[in-house]
């Protein structure tokens, strides 16, 4: 699983360390770029299939342009993983620069497989090929003197080396790296997009605009364990209680709605279609069919967990990341702004949670550990870490 994320003249990073738990939660005003570290993940888990590096930038927040820390030529990105081996580290890293027509190209690539004994570069972009700038030199690994194979310039060496003759060592490690990389998941539920017919769907979207044709989709079984997961977490969040909820299928299309039937008095029940669904309702089921369909072992991340859900249900929203997190062994890094969902997690948390920064110096966002701030435990001995966070003390 993935442990460290490095960010160097990344957007607002100048050159700042993330590590990764089974529950990560960042904090931070608002623009201090929270954010932008998710853009990253979800960029490089696009670098796993073959696309041109411009068109992976273009789906990123602010396009290729916004990529690089304004006034640099480069950023360059780093991300640690288990390997193979239990005492064993992999690092995939990556720089991107522009050329001279300002379009973003790869211009670093390794893969690095970190063990007790040495460490061992596995492949290693070189040099654009003189003779065709569509093609690059890369070094790979062979126990002796390094092979030299050419890839297409404009794609990973990552997504293209399952094609090529390599040893066994290269071949194992690339693909653990792109398994962790692949499975990198977003869920920031748009509620607005959720309203309407939703096309039958294999995969949910990012912003749950396709629950209904996800859910829909799906074989009855898995069906049936996703609506049970659901309402077990989803029940608690209204006033009143939700009884069922379902996606239907619309006859003659290939569109399904999602509904839901709630008790408002006692014996007395209404189903209503997610056009009369509330926000907090419809956006707490996206984030938890994303959390309990998710395979094993993703990273998945949680954009504004508390948005549309009252502070008063920070506590189910506390116990659903831990349930569904070790039954799935799911890492899950999270950003909020409640302080009650902060409180909620306990001191225990405090290892792991990280605040996010624009430091004085040049405004650069720099990531903290909580408690690594000299004043924490002389703020603790008159607030909570909510407290903190609202009064910006940190």
């Amino acid at each position: 699983m993935i442990t460290e994320l490095r960010l160097q003249n990344w957007k607002s990073f100048s050159d700042a360390r993330l590590y990764i738990d089974p529950i990560t939660v960042l904090i931070g005003t608002n623009a201090s770029g929270k954010s932008n570290i998710f853009d990253v993940l979800k960029m490089l888990s696009a670098l796993v299939a073959p696309f041109d590096i411009m068109d992976i930038a273009k789906t990123v927040r602010g396009g290729a342009e916004g990529i690089i820390r304004r006034g640099q030529q480069e950023c360059s990105l780093t991300i640690s993983m288990e390997g193979e081996k239990e005492t064993d580290q992999l690092a995939y890293g990556i720089t991107l620069s522009f050329d001279s027509q300002r379009n973003l190209f790869i211009k670093g690539e390794s893969l690095v497989l970190l063990t007790a004994k040495k460490n061992i570069t596995l492949f290693e972009r070189k040099s654009i090929d003189s003779n065709n700038s569509s093609l690059v030199s890369v070094e790979l690994y062979t126990g002796g003197k390094p092979r030299v194979q050419t890839f297409a310039a404009k794609s990973s060496v990552l997504s293209q080396i399952e094609y090529v003759n390599c040893t066994k060592m290269i071949k194992d490690s690339v693909l653990i790296a792109t398994e962790n990389l692949r499975k990198i998941h977003l869920s920031n539920p748009v509620p607005e997009r959720m309203r309407d017919f939703a096309p039958l769907s294999t995969t949910l979207a990012d912003d749950a605009s396709n629950l209904a044709g996800y859910l829909a989709k799906m074989d009855a079984d898995a069906q049936k364990r996703t609506y049970e997961s659901v309402l077990k977490y989803l029940r608690p969040l209204p006033d009143k209680d939700i009884k069922n909820i379902r996606a239907e299928k619309i006859p003659m299309t290939d569109m399904a709605m999602l509904f839901c039937t709630e008790e408002w008095t006692e014996g007395v029940t209404q189903e209503q279609s997610a056009r009369g669904m509330s926000d907090g309702t419809l956006r707490f089921a996206g984030i938890i069919t994303m959390l309990v369909t998710a395979e094993d072992k993703s990273l998945i991340l949680l954009e504004e967990l508390d948005k549309g859900v009252h502070p008063s249900r920070a506590k189910d929203m506390v116990k659903m990341l831990r349930e569904i997190g070790k039954q799935k062994q799911l890492d899950i890094i999270c950003t909020t702004h409640n302080a009650t969902f902060i409180d909620e997690l306990g001191p225990q948390m405090i290892p792991f949670i990280s605040y996010i920064k624009r430091n004085d110096h040049d405004g650069c966002t720099d990531i903290r550990l909580l408690e690594d701030n000299e004043k924490l435990a002389r703020l603790m001995a008159s607030k909570t870490v909510g407290d903190m966070m609202t009064n910006n003390d940190l």
